[in-house]
């Protein structure tokens, strides 16, 4: 990605004359964020600028929000898996990929990922949703050494958008947001909005604010796709992070649904 000189300016200097329209739609929000062509700098890895004031990690803890898409499907609890689902699944004469697949898939979402792995391994044949529960399932659980061992040993045909997403995310969440960002420079999918958002999250919501600013103005400039209610809640944490909360205040008008304890967090933690 191309080099952008640091800030010279500084949260007291004047609000753009663009900010005082109100921002309606995803260009809107790359007018709010295209003054930012001085302030950020490029992916360099390095310490974070700040630490989350208390109450945006309150909100982290509780929601999706940082790393959506094929992660956020595991969080919500459920029961535990009985005894005769397994016994039943053990018991069929006949057990193709659906099953097997379905078998994994609970036994992750119940936190058996080693039980899981068993069944995995002693699939007859696997297709792409296969590889994609367990690698999830690892990396829901923090042993992303597990989900990448077994990404490498996935068949290249079998690694789409969502099990990159699904791995880049999972650093992100580990805190290794420049391996994150190894595989997002170099995946061969086309990336979607889950995959940018969680890069995006990935780096605003382990300190790295200006450098989420920067790759969300990479997305605007080279893809089509448009941020939706996730990415605008990792942009307003990011322009919280480096002190810009009249910038953030025109992101909040493409998305009403984000309250204003949101902004008025976001603007008390930027000031002195």
């Amino acid at each position: 990605m191309t080099s952008l000189a640091r800030p010279l300016l500084s949260p007291a200097s004047p609000t753009p004359a663009s900010s005082t329209r109100p921002a309606s739609s995803s260009t809107s929000c790359h007018t709010a964020l295209s003054s930012l062509g001085t302030l950020c700098s490029p992916p360099t890895p390095g310490s974070p600028h700040s630490s989350p004031p208390p109450a945006f990690s309150s909100i982290r803890c509780r929601t999706a929000t940082l790393f959506p898409g094929p992660l956020s499907s595991l969080r919500s609890p459920v029961p535990a898996l009985s005894a005769e689902a397994l016994e039943l699944f053990h018991s069929m004469p006949e057990r193709n990929v659906i099953s097997y697949n379905a078998m994994v898939s609970a036994l992750v979402r119940c936190g058996k990922i080693d039980d899981a792995r068993k069944v995995f391994d002693d699939m007859p044949e696997r297709n792409p949703a296969s590889w994609k529960a367990l690698i999830s399932g690892y990396a829901e659980r923090g042993r992303i050494a597990d989900a990448r061992r077994l990404f490498d040993e996935m068949p290249g045909d079998h690694r789409d958008v969502i099990s990159w997403t699904t791995l880049i995310a999972g650093y992100c969440r580990a805190g290794d947001v420049w391996e994150a960002y190894h595989l997002f420079s170099t995946m061969t999918p086309a990336r979607n909005i889950v995959t940018w958002t969680a890069m995006i999250g990935g780096f605003a919501w382990n300190g790295f604010h200006h450098d989420a600013l920067f790759l969300y103005k990479e997305m605007h400039r080279t893809s089509a796709v448009k941020p939706n209610k996730e990415t605008i809640i990792s942009l307003l944490y990011a322009c919280s992070g480096v002190g810009f909360p009249r910038l953030g205040a025109q992101i909040t008008g493409i998305s009403p649904s984000i309250t204003w304890t949101v902004m008025i967090v976001m603007v008390g933690y930027s000031r002195p």
